[in-house]
């Protein structure tokens, strides 16, 4: 845990900000969670059409 907060700290001093970090987090989850829709959706029209 504690080099998860070094971690932090050296971002915080490269002008890095927890907020936008969670911010590109939460995007690319939900970038995810759309392609894995995306994808469920593909398999089941492919599985309509055998």
């Amino acid at each position: 845990l504690s080099s998860y907060k070094e971690t932090l700290e050296k971002m915080k001093k490269n002008g890095f900000s927890v907020d936008t970090l969670l911010t590109q987090i939460r995007s690319e989850m939900e970038i995810n969670k759309n392609l894995l829709n995306d994808s469920k959706d593909s398999i089941s029209k492919l599985e309509k059409n055998m």
